[in-house]
């Protein structure tokens, strides 16, 4: 718990260093579910969109289930993961559904029910993004890096020679990702005209919801339990 709190803590104290610094909203926030990284972003960054690391669902997916029902859901999930389309992602999202309900799998319906909006944020940003923001793969592959770099070390002389070294990689991952293989081309422009296009007319209402800051709700929808 006292570890819990202080990578909170830690992680809140990062964040407010960026809003000192200028950083005023993020476009996507990538995240796997936990508590102290959701807390400082909506802490810091109150209202932001963030999507769950897609990777990770899927794993915590499969301890809702015995490793017998690992035979069916894993290709379901494959096939959800694995959407080039907003329409194929919501036909093997009903198939999984359907399956699992069809199986008698109420934990795991619940579940899937409870994370639906978590994963599928992605499917708002353009088509050409989805590989990079679905899942935090990308940076989990720098931290890695890191590490692998740091043990080669073991022991520096002082803070500031690993401040250098660890500099160093993040500059020439920042150089790569910008100038070389480059991992977003054009990304706020993108996303710019993403939501244009796919912006809805003036007085639109989608299944008697009608649009909000964070997408569809009715007003029974935004308020609180207690007074449904």
């Amino acid at each position: 718990m006292e570890a819990a709190y202080q990578l909170t803590f830690d992680v809140v104290y990062f964040y407010q260093t960026r809003v000192f610094s200028g950083l005023e909203r993020s476009e996507l926030w990538i995240s796997d579910e936990h508590d102290g990284l959701i807390k400082s972003i909506e802490e810091c960054f109150p209202g932001q969109q963030r999507q769950r690391c897609i990777v990770h669902w899927m794993r915590n997916a499969q301890s809702k289930v015995s490793k017998t029902d690992l035979l069916w859901l894993l290709p379901l999930m494959k096939d959800l993961v694995g959407s080039r389309t907003k329409e194929s992602f919501i036909l093997a999202w009903s198939e999984l559904t359907r399956v699992s309900e069809a199986k008698g799998k109420d934990k795991l319906s619940d579940w899937l029910d409870s994370t639906y909006h978590e994963i599928s944020v992605y499917l708002d940003f353009p088509t050409a993004h989805w590989s990079r923001i679905k899942c935090t793969n990308s940076l989990e592959r720098l931290n890695e890096e890191l590490r692998r770099r740091e043990k080669s070390i073991r022991i520096f002389p002082d803070e500031k020679s690993c401040i250098r070294l660890l500099g160093a990689i993040l500059q020439g991952y920042s150089e790569d990702w910008t100038c070389g293989k480059i991992y977003l081309a054009d990304p706020i422009e993108r996303i710019l005209e993403n939501r244009q296009r796919n912006a809805p007319e003036p007085g639109f209402v989608r299944d008697g919801l009608k649009p909000c800051s964070v997408g569809y709700a009715s007003s029974a929808g935004l308020q609180p339990v207690a007074i449904r």
